[in-house]
């Protein structure tokens, strides 16, 4: 695929402030469609603008602000503005120049078609500000769809420079009224609608001075809040962007958008503690993670980009021990988090892959256990286990949508062997101090009770030498049954608590074992001691039936017998469990004449054999009905029988007198 040349001609009334990118070859109604469709959410289209401006943050600490603005009849806009770097400054013709990034690897974005395919996607015309190193300094460029036509795509870009001896106001008309394009222009930002094919009309026409004059004036107002105002103007480079008239026309559609773009933010950045956003003028926290997880571990590891580690050696059983701090010579250097997620139990483990300096998230597995090759059977690994690859040196390689990493296949084998071991070594060491799944699960509902530490100071995941870390671990290589596994011994295992890690579970100390927290999680009755039931016992004295028999009937009666002390010579039984059965003392019988029995069980046999009698009526009766309909069944299958054979004589009549015929 070739790229398009790109020229910049002038625009129809030439102007020294003005020049319009015209890429040739490219419809550029087209190109406007398929920006529109590159994003599966408006949210999406969104974080890729917060993506750009973090990327002007990187190199040092800034702001960004996202808002709503009024727009004229009623239509939706928002403002985005950020900080930016001097190093980091382009020409506005460069910003808009399509399929054109000097963003370096550690950067989010570089495909040079963020900024303009989020623009399309959310909105019908933009404006795109930027304040160069002096507040009297501006460049600004336009994204509107009504500018676009099959013979190429238009994005006109101007540079604005008050002069003392005027306003703002006054460079804007003198700007208008030499410059047609630029007037239609801020008649869109008046309110003129920007989904319609440029007409070119002249800021002359009657009929459009309203919308000109809102459009000046709105205008005049962004450029001095981004020169003028007390947030900005300490700042020598601003970037705004405007996404005026919003595509989406629903009610409440930018306060949606900002508040679900509010909840994705925390989750998607991990290390952006010098860089601060606010939504609405609200600031957003970036510990997600830290204020989440319960025991939250780091595990630094190195992977080997061309050596598989299961090369050397091929024999079954255990291999050679290979230390995590080992120096490789073509070694990855990567950072591990696992935590257990209250919030999610008892789900199964979720696998997150951060990249790029700021710490971006690349991918998501919200069941990560077949990519980890860890059991999927039962409730194992099902804690709400959660695992964070943090590719904090940027070396991986991503997808162009930056949507998951593309390593070798050999590098990717190792990167998840290693996750694999982390993972289930992690999880298997909780286990195995609990005893058992149920009182994992308990643990974590006791975790998550004490909040009153988790609002106060928190250190961000770049710090990982403040996390709780495993020490003495030595991974050994083994190959079972053919499978390979990363594993080590956790008898060797020390934690060593980290003071960023702000969740812990109980049974932390050596002395609260996994049988104590069963004790502590089951609401159990209190138990009395043995000695206690023996005083009881001694007191109330047991009570025994003695039968009296009579000739009518006989009938039990309850007399009070104090018990006799057992012989010395027996043994003592033991104090708890101590159950007491009354005895019975039949007196023999007299010989008397045999007394009539009432015949009351034959009776009850009657009633029972008369019951059946007549329950085997009913089975009978429903048996012959249903042998009826069997034979009707059968009858009837044997007319479509007779009635089939009758259509295929006919048939087979029919075909020889249509062969006959040809």
């Amino acid at each position: 695929m070739t790229v398009p040349s790109n020229t910049t001609t002038a625009s129809a009334n030439p102007s020294p402030t003005g020049a319009i990118m015209t890429m040739s070859n490219v419809n550029g109604q087209g190109l406007w469609r398929s920006w529109q469709r590159s994003f599966r959410r408006p949210v999406d289209a969104l974080l890729d603008l917060v993506d750009n401006a973090v990327d002007a943050n990187l190199k040092g600490g800034g702001q960004i602000h996202i808002s709503t603005q009024p727009s004229p009849h009623n239509r939706q806009a928002l403002l985005l503005l950020n900080s930016y770097a001097s190093d980091v400054h382009k020409e506005i013709s460069h910003i808009l120049e399509v399929f054109s990034s000097n963003k370096d690897q550690s950067a989010v974005g570089e495909n040079g078609v963020g900024l303009k395919q989020a623009s399309a996607n959310l909105s019908d015309f933009s404006i795109v500000l930027t304040k160069i190193n002096n507040k009297n300094k501006f460049q600004m460029g336009i994204l509107c769809r009504s500018l676009q036509s099959e013979k190429g795509i238009n994005i006109p870009s101007y540079n604005l420079g008050c002069r003392e001896s005027k306003s703002w106001d006054n460079e804007i008309e003198d700007l208008c009224s030499s410059d047609a394009l630029f007037s239609d222009c801020v008649k869109y930002l008046g309110g003129k609608p920007a989904n319609v094919q440029h007409n070119g009309v002249s800021a002359g026409d009657d009929g459009d001075r309203a919308e000109l004059a809102e459009g000046r004036r709105r205008l005049v107002e962004l450029i001095v809040l981004m020169s003028e105002s007390d947030e900005w103007s300490s700042h020598d480079h601003v970037f705004g962007l405007l996404l005026d008239q919003i595509r989406d026309t629903r009610p409440n559609f930018s306060e949606n958008l900002l508040n679900e773009l509010g909840e994705l933010l925390p989750s998607t950045y991990l290390h952006l503690s010098n860089t601060k956003i606010f939504i609405q003028q609200k600031p957003v926290s970036f510990h997600h993670w830290e204020q989440r997880l319960v025991e939250l571990t780091c595990f630094p590891i190195q992977v080997s980009t061309s050596v598989d580690i299961w090369q050397e050696d091929e024999t079954e059983g255990e291999c050679e021990e290979k230390n995590v701090a080992q120096p490789l010579t073509d070694a990855t250097k990567l950072r591990v988090y696992v935590g257990f997620d209250p919030s999610r139990t008892p789900t199964s483990t979720s696998l997150h892959i951060y990249s790029r300096g700021c710490g971006r998230l690349i991918k998501h597995l919200p069941d990560a256990r077949n990519e980890l090759s860890l059991s999927t059977g039962g409730t194992q690994y099902c804690q709400g286990l959660t695992v964070i690859l943090d590719d904090y040196e940027s070396t991986l390689p991503l997808t162009p949508t930056k949507q998951d990493i593309t390593p070798t296949a050999t590098h990717r084998r190792n990167i998840f062997a290693w996750l694999r071991a982390v993972a289930h070594t992690f999880w298997q060491f909780h286990f195995e101090k609990y005893l058992s799944k149920g009182a994992l699960t308990d643990a974590l509902d006791f975790a998550i009770k004490d909040e009153k530490h988790r609002k106060e100071n928190f250190i961000p995941l770049a710090e990982f030498d403040s996390f709780t870390k495993f020490d003495g671990i030595e991974w050994s290589k083994r190959s079972v049954a053919g499978v390979e596994r990363i594993t080590t011994d956790l008898q060797n295992i020390e934690v060593a608590p980290g003071k960023a890690t702000l969740i812990r579970m109980l049974a932390t100390k050596e002395e609260d074992t996994g049988e104590d927290l069963k004790k502590k999680s089951k609401k159990s009755r209190p138990t009395r001691r043995p000695q206690e039931e023996e005083e009881e016992e001694e007191e109330a004295p047991p009570l025994r039936f003695k039968r009296t028999p009579t000739r009518s009937s006989r009938k039990k009666t309850i007399e009070e017998i104090p018990e006799t002390p057992p012989p010395s010579s027996r043994k003592k039984k033991r104090a708890s469990p101590k159950v007491y059965r009354p005895s019975m003392s039949v007196p023999k019988k007299r010989k008397t004449a045999p007394s009539p029995r009432k015949t009351t069980n034959s009776g009850a046999a009657e009633a029972r054999n008369k019951h059946t009698a007549k329950m085997l009526k009913e089975v009978q009766k429903e048996n012959k009905v249903l042998t009826t309909k069997l034979t009707k069944t059968e009858s009837d299958c044997g007319r479509l029988r007779r009635d089939v054979r009758i259509l295929e004589r006919e048939n087979g009549e029919m075909k020889r007198r249509l062969g006959d015929e040809l």
